[in-house]
């Protein structure tokens, strides 16, 4: 059984099934391999304004990156994954104290009991 965003076809019969939002936009940002982006296309020119929606997200593509620049976007987001990454550590440092702490008062204590009852 295939998962319902897979793209491959068999080429004796042809795949009718819309194509998904989540395969377009992979259609668009060249994530499919050249057989997958093919058949993709053959399909969205079966579509009922599939070819519409295909340029349509190319615009907005090309919109969003004329606001969003990649040169002024990844050093923000490599900022904010640095910054994240580093309250992810601090966190996990915390908490492994605790739970060592937690842990380790709790051994004491059964070990109490065994050695005293």
């Amino acid at each position: 059984m295939s998962a319902p965003f897979d793209t491959t076809t068999s080429s004796a019969i042809p795949n009718r099934a819309p194509v998904g939002d989540w395969t377009l936009e992979r259609l668009v940002l060249a994530e499919l391999t050249g057989d997958e982006a093919r058949s993709v296309h053959a399909r969205l020119a079966l579509q009922t304004g599939g070819l519409q929606r295909l340029a349509a997200l190319e615009r907005d593509n090309v919109a969003i990156l004329k606001q969003y620049p990649a040169e002024e976007m990844v050093p923000r987001i490599e900022r904010r994954l640095r910054r994240a990454e580093q309250a992810t550590e601090r966190h996990a440092f915390r908490r492994g104290w605790w739970t060592g702490l937690l842990f380790g008062a709790g051994a004491a204590a059964a070990a109490a009991l065994i050695l005293f009852a």
